[in-house]
Parts: C-alpha cells; structure tokens; sequence
C-alpha cells in the first residue's frame, strides 16, 4: 500500500508554497514540510519502530512525518507520563529510534536515558546525548511503501493490571478509516483543521492525515487555548474542528459560546465523551455555518466507527440526554452482545462490539489479552469494546456507559453515567462527575459528586436527585468547582477528583 505520507510528498511538487502546518507562531509549506520529513526519514534509515516524545511543538509533527515516511511504526510517548511508565513502554516497544524535543529534554532521567536506543533526534536545540535536527542532511528520499498488514502506529492506553496496553493499529486500518471519513466530509485544499489533541490520543494522527492528505493546513491548538479557542478558531479562520465535548461545556461555563461568534466552521467533530443535546445545540449557534457531529470508537478499532449528526429534530440517546452514537461508516459491523457473545435484537442492553477492517492486529506482546478481547464469533473476529448500549428500531446505536463504570453502592450496581446525566440537567452545566468513594471490598459505600456550577447549593442539587434517583444512588456529597480537573486530552479527569478524596 501507499505510505500516509505519499500525499504530502505530491503537494510539496504540485502546491508548494500551500501551508502545510501552523504551530507555536511558526508556518511551513508543503515544501518545507516535506524538506523536514525526508531529512528524518533518510536519519532513521531502516528503523522499525520510532518513538516520539514531544510537546505541541513543529518537532513533535515533523517526528511523526518523518517516522512514516520512513516506513516505520510509529510510537507516541506522553510528557505527562510518570518515568516507570515511560520505561515499560520503552521495554515493551524496543525502540530502534527516539525523536524528542526541549520539552521532553529535562524529563530524559539517568534511567530513561538507559533504556533508550542509541538513536535519538533532538528537535530543537542541541544535546551532546543526541543528533541535532539541524545537523541533518537534506535528502530526496520518497516516502517507504508498507504493506497492508505493516503496522503503521502503537498506542498505548492504560492497563487494568497497571501496565501499559499497546495497540496495534495496521496500515489497512488507518488508510482504510482516511477514506471513509474523506467520503463523509469531503476534506479540500481550503480546509483549514484544528489540532487540539496530544500525540498519545489517537484522533490526532486522523487530524493530521485528514489535512495532509486533503492538501490543507493543520492548525495546532495550544495547552493555553485548548479550553477557550474561540480567539483561536477566529483568528486561524479555521474550518473544521475536532475536539472532546468538554470543551464546550467549558466555553458554556465562561459565558463565551456566543451566537454566531464561529461563522468560519463548516465541520464540528466531538468525540471521547458524551456530547449532550444542550451541548451540541450551543456549539451549532455559534457557528451556524457548521455540521455537529458526534463520533464514537475505541482505539483498538481505529480512532471512529460511529457517528451521528445534530439534526432537527435530534437523535438523541433519551437516557442520557446526549447524541445517539449513531451509525457505522462502510464496511464496518456493529453490534450489541448479550454475556454468552450473541447478538441482541434492537432495544436490549448488551456491551457494543465492532467487526471489520478497522480492527486492531492486536496488543502488542499480549497474545492472552489480544484473544480475550479480540475474540471470533461465528468465523468473524470482534473487538468487546466494554462499552454499554443499545440499538434502536431504526439501526442507531446508543451508548450507556462503561461495564468498569458501573459499580457497587451497598450491594446495587450503579451507573456513573446515569447519575451525571442528572447533575447535568439539574445545574445546568456540562462539567459534571460522580466519583465512588470511599471505595472497599471492590465496591463502594457511596457516591460523590463534582460539579463546576454554583447555580445551586449542594443541599439542594442533593434534595432535587433525591427526586430523581433511588437512595443508593444519590451523592452523599456534592462539591462545587470553578473548574472540573482535565486530562491532556481534554476529558474530565477521573483519577485527578479521586486523588482530591484520598488527600
């Protein structure tokens, strides 16, 4: 098959004053771009798998380029990521070559530094420890064909066992995934695309391919205007954004989402977490230009493989009060299974699984998980993505929670999402959470919850779930926030509240 890289490669010749990628005030053409890319990939040589650990910096995209343009498995490593993490990932993945930038330099431990290979290209700066970016040679090398089957990138997501989890994700998978979702958008050389998400979340290698491939500009969005980018979508002029949905409800919170205020948007993307209807309504006034449209998929079947657009009248999931997850993109299957693996009719309540060329090869060096997760059913292999829901008459599906999400409060099985839907309606804000706590004897005794809202008081947000939910169910504590903790990626963060409670 083509490298991902092979379109870059045309614009440089055929557009090459097109802007390639804006980041951190600084703007590369096509040709620029491309210059930086085959440098790399002529550095790494014959490298089979590339780590990159960097920042929202031009070194941190142009080591993904040059990674695949050398055909070689690329492997993103977090900033944030504690060192005993970092090593067992280097562990896992044998490194032949590690590209890393100044802000990745302090963080390069005694340790690290051991389990590192001998290769290491430092983006920016100089470090006797490193090569240089600016010491490297051009070169016309075209970017490496791989095979269907190569594996083009490894993600790793956290590990019930404490262990990093890495996943597989095939060169079928990626390009197969940029053609569907080119087909749904039609992407073109005038698109202008946010980038609002690490390295270490999958959507961001869909977000720069998306724009590469198309010929068009990707625009990174800094830690700083992550949370409030409505200055930086106006002033990027940007078309398309993709982003976690809490977002908006950050921007809701502030006042800012203001009618009209982001005409310039044609695609709004939300994936990650639950969009809710009040949600995605106030993103489409303020850029009334733009479709809404809700994503869904886990990262072992390739970034999306639901999705559901805001229309009116809204398909929404009426449990949760949020967009249905909607339906497939071709050529992938969807389904809802029962606990012995068979297929349930529409309405009833099963863990959502997915079939098709999108699947992961598997995680890496895990052959007892990749079969308990990967199973075959009826001569198909699935994913189990641990994802509760249901499929409606009319073929949309509808996510409920996580299976790991719903936990025992004093012997009932509770679902966190079900609980927040109500704190979200009932403060009237999108920054909600209900965490278990004190948790014992794998459950919990009770519930508390956290809400960026101070509409009401915490007596009486607990008098209206009183109202609502059973009393197992209702926060023995409700604790008001300016602001809710959140994850590099935009998510409200979960372990940061918990860590709050055992202070």
């Amino acid at each position: 098959m083509d490298n991902l890289t092979a379109p870059v490669a045309l614009h440089a010749t055929a557009a090459p004053g097109s802007l390639a990628l804006s980041v951190a005030g600084t703007a590369l053409s096509y040709a620029e771009f491309a210059r930086l890319g085959r440098a790399i990939a002529a550095w790494l040589g014959p490298a089979r798998r590339v780590g990159v650990w960097a920042g929202r910096g031009l070194g941190a995209y142009a080591g993904v380029l040059g990674a695949f343009w050398a055909g070689a498995t690329y492997v993103p490593l977090g900033l944030n990521w504690p060192e005993e993490r970092l090593l067992a990932t280097l562990r896992q993945t044998g490194l032949d070559a590690l590209i890393l930038d100044a802000a990745a330099l302090p963080l390069l431990t005694p340790a690290l530094r051991a389990a590192c290979p001998a290769a290491m290209l430092l983006t920016e700066g100089a470090d006797p420890r490193c090569t240089a970016l600016a010491e490297l040679a051009e070169s016309d090398m075209a970017p490496v064909p791989v095979a269907a089957d190569h594996i083009a990138y490894i993600l790793f997501t956290s590990g019930t066992t404490g262990t990093p989890k890495g996943v597989e994700i095939p060169q079928r998978a990626i390009a197969g995934h940029l053609a569907a979702i080119q087909d749904v958008y039609g992407f073109t050389a005038a698109d202008r695309v946010s980038l609002a998400f690490e390295l270490t979340f999958d959507p961001s290698i869909l977000n720069m391919f998306m724009a590469w491939q198309a010929g068009a500009s990707l625009h990174v969005v800094g830690p700083r205007q992550l949370m409030a980018p409505i200055a930086f979508i106006q002033d990027h002029a940007l078309t398309v954004w993709n982003s976690a949905p809490t977002t908006i409800g950050v921007l809701m919170t502030l006042g800012l989402l203001e009618p009209g205020a982001l005409p310039s948007l044609r695609i709004s993307i939300f994936g990650g977490e639950t969009l809710t209807l009040e949600a995605a309504r106030a993103w489409a006034r303020a850029a009334p230009n733009s479709t809404v449209d809700n994503v869904y998929g886990p990262t072992e079947a390739t970034i999306e493989i639901l999705h559901q657009r805001l229309t009116e009248p809204p398909c929404v999931t009426p449990e949760r009060g949020s967009l249905a997850l909607g339906l497939p993109y071709p050529e992938i299957r969807v389904a809802i299974l029962d606990a012995d693996r068979g297929v349930l009719p529409a309405g009833q309540v099963g863990e959502i699984a997915v079939a098709g060329f999108q699947l992961a090869a598997g995680y890496l060096g895990r052959p007892d998980l990749t079969a308990a997760r990967f199973p075959w059913i009826a001569g198909t292999r699935w994913y189990l993505t641990g994802d509760t829901g249901y499929q409606d008459s009319e073929g949309r599906f509808h996510r409920l929670g996580r299976t790991d999400d719903q936990v025992k409060i004093r012997g009932h099985r509770v679902e966190l999402g079900d609980v927040e839907s109500h704190l979200r309606e009932i403060c009237n804000t999108e920054l909600a959470a209900a965490v278990p706590w004190p948790l014992a004897n794998g459950g919990a005794t009770g519930l508390i919850a956290f809400v960026a809202s101070t509409a009401k008081s915490p007596s009486e947000i607990r008098a209206a779930l009183q109202t609502r939910l059973p009393a197992y169910m209702v926060p023995q504590s409700v604790r008001q926030m300016e602001a809710l903790p959140l994850t590099p990626h935009g998510k409200v963060d979960r372990q940061a509240l918990t860590a709050m409670l055992e202070k």
